[in-house]
């Protein structure tokens, strides 16, 4: 069978110069250590920064419900249950078995997931290094690690999947390259892997998988030497319109995904950056410098795509074990795919994006930025020293009411810019007859990867969902740089440096609630949680107010074990290691028909003897007045212990 056409990557002889791209002098390397293998003492420094970091903020700060969830979920494996049959999982499943792990590894406790995360980290952090390499020295490479880093997990270090995801989308990203490499397909089982265990962790890892497909359709049109002439024949345009259809029907899911919030902002954030993708992969393939007639295209890109599903059909097989064996499939496509449509509240948790007008106050510097890296060569000088001084002002004054939202405002753009812009470099270089076409594939291979990822933040899209992001815009903004003229790179050295010192003196500080409404409020003093299932920083008032809620949830349940709280605190079963007797975590999940009955009945079937009422709930409303009603007459007694009502019999 027929190899398909990829460029391969040698290392250059010891006499030739390795051909590197840094962000300004400051980043480049040493040609010698390089050759020599030696690791850069500076990159060094910037990577162990990065790892202590991540490490003495990985017990800081929590949102109640997503760590209660979380620890709930790992808990009712462990006894047994099984995720969407037993019990509401809110997502695939398989997070609540790596959390049940970790449980077992650790201890059951708050912390014992985020130090599995925080494993996983270290892992993401090398793969981001390696990606880095692949566009500049190690010293930018290290630079984009941290840069990440203080943008990155330390802001919200709970174990959601969502950060599995993005580490498993920069190692699909990394495994496609370590194939562009070889040319051996193990790479590509290793790809989709990683696809398949973010989708057995969180559905949207289905994103990277889309970057990763459609970037083998990229790969199949790659000249096996550095450039060609593009190919004309009847079957390559056969082949060229039948992946341009397969394109079309990305984007169009694309638009059905967000059908329900088709704003500007919406399709700014969500649809334009799959456009940038589409267009230009249509026109690479197109316009590809390879020939041959569409059976033996097809067949080239076959024998690149089904390795890469094989390694998605692996983890997602092992996944469904415990289901086919107990006869539950159909619990868990019902809880992955059907029930998420089937819950109208739902819509009222999103969080959309801000409006593009949030966007203009950057503007100004944007424009500078700009004139500095491709302006008249009379311009650049001045516009770069006036770029500088409008970011050490920004610097300055960043925790203002006005400022501190523009800046987010701006931030919130970039993923959407870096897609576009990387995309379109891509295309002016293959556009260019003699120059290499591995560059330029790298980095579009990169922005896919962006681009899709994008997609996590619908439908919720406040400024905490930019942290999962904020590494990849990272790197993607390296590969764009590496295609830049010289020109562009002190531009982007002052950028860098001033998201580094911006995101440590104010993000980093930042409390995570005030963030999340798009304004600065300083993290108030944290002290550690007592309880044997806490061992997590928070606020003393916090702190106080969960561990006397915890206690007097033990002490009320008269030996039974088992209590019940609403709406919305999954936190309080599982710090007072108490049952919860339903199946769902948050209420606005359950179906409301008929559920004051069935809450009461279930209360009764459990002999429950304690409840709680949470009087500031982040996601569900108010629990209904009838329910509310019938659970004051059957625990008459009550205490009020800060944002909940504990009521007992």
């Amino acid at each position: 069978m027929e190899r398909p056409e990829v460029e391969h990557r040698h290392p250059p002889p010891a006499s030739e110069t390795t051909i590197e791209t840094d962000i300004g002098a400051a980043a480049s390397d040493s040609t010698d250590a390089h050759r020599a293998g030696r690791f850069d003492p500076v990159a060094l420094g910037l990577l162990a920064a990065a790892l202590l970091y991540a490490g003495l903020t990985i017990d800081r700060g929590w949102i109640p419900h997503d760590d209660g969830m979380l620890g709930q979920s790992a808990v009712r494996v462990l006894t047994g249950e099984l995720p969407h049959r037993d019990f509401q999982d809110m997502y695939s499943g398989g997070l609540s078995y790596g959390n049940a792990l970790a449980f077992a590894l650790f201890g059951i406790h708050l912390l014992a997931p985020r130090l599995l995360l925080l494993a996983s980290f270290v892992g993401f952090a090398a793969v981001s290094f390696s990606l880095g390499r692949r566009f500049a020295g190690q010293r930018a490479a290290a630079a984009v690690v941290l840069l990440g880093t203080i943008w990155g997990m330390p802001n919200y270090p709970a174990a959601m999947p969502t950060w599995y995801n993005l580490f498993l989308a920069a190692l699909a990203l990394w495994c496609v390259f370590r194939f562009l490499d070889t040319d051996r397909r193990r790479w590509l089982v290793a790809a989709g892997a990683a696809c398949g265990v973010s989708m057995s962790i969180k559905i949207v890892g289905v994103y990277t998988l889309a970057a990763v497909l459609i970037g083998l359709a990229l790969v199949e049109a790659e000249p096996r030497g550095a450039h060609g002439e593009a190919g004309r024949s009847g079957g390559a345009r056969v082949y060229a319109a039948a992946v341009a259809a397969g394109l079309c029907a990305y984007f169009v899911l694309v638009l059905a995904l967000i059908r329900a919030h088709l704003d500007l902002a919406s399709l700014v954030h969500f649809a334009v950056p799959s456009l940038a993708l589409v267009g230009v992969a249509a026109w690479r393939i197109a316009r590809a410098p390879v020939d041959g007639d569409a059976a033996s295209r097809l067949n080239r890109l076959a024998r690149l795509v089904a390795p890469v599903l094989l390694g998605v059909a692996l983890p997602i097989a092992l996944l469904l074990v415990p289901y086919v064996a107990s006869g539950s499939v159909g619990a868990l496509v019902d809880g992955v795919f059907v029930l998420p449509f089937r819950r109208p509240s739902l819509a009222a948790t999103s969080s959309l994006p801000l409006p593009l007008t949030t966007f203009a106050p950057a503007l100004v510097p944007l424009t500078l930025g700009v004139l500095a890296a491709t302006g008249p060569q009379r311009l650049r000088r001045g516009a770069l020293a006036a770029f500088a001084v409008a970011l050490a002002v920004v610097l300055i004054l960043g925790g203002r009411d006005r400022v501190y939202p523009a800046v987010w405002g701006g931030l919130l753009l970039l993923p959407v810019l870096l897609t576009v812009a990387v995309m379109l470099g891509a295309w002016r270089t293959w556009r260019r007859p003699g120059t290499p076409t591995r560059p330029p594939l790298e980095a579009a291979l990169a922005a896919l990867v962006l681009g899709t990822f994008t997609l996590v933040q619908y439908p919720y899209s406040g400024p905490i969902y930019f942290f999962y992001l904020a590494p990849l815009v990272a790197l993607v903004a390296l590969a764009g740089t590496s295609m830049a003229p010289a020109g562009a790179r002190a531009p982007a050295l002052v950028l860098l440096v001033f998201t580094l010192l911006f995101g440590a003196r104010w993000v980093a500080t930042a409390d995570l609630f005030a963030t999340a409404q798009g304004r600065y409020a300083a993290r108030p003093p944290l002290e550690r949680m007592e309880l044997d299932r806490g061992h997590i920083r928070l606020p003393a008032s916090e702190r106080a107010e969960y561990e006397a809620l915890a206690e007097a949830l033990r002490e009320l349940s008269a030996g039974t074990g088992v209590t019940f709280v609403t709406p919305d605190a999954p936190e309080a079963y599982f710090l007072s290691g108490l049952r919860n007797p339903t199946p769902f975590f948050y209420d606005f999940l359950d179906d409301p028909a008929g559920r004051t009955a069935r809450i009461l009945t279930t209360l009764e079937r459990a002999d429950v003897r304690v409840i709680a009422l949470n009087r500031a709930p982040s996601l569900s409303g108010p629990p209904p007045p009838d329910l509310v009603a019938e659970l004051e007459r059957r625990f008459p007694s009550a205490a009020i212990l800060g944002r909940f009502v504990v009521r007992w019999r």
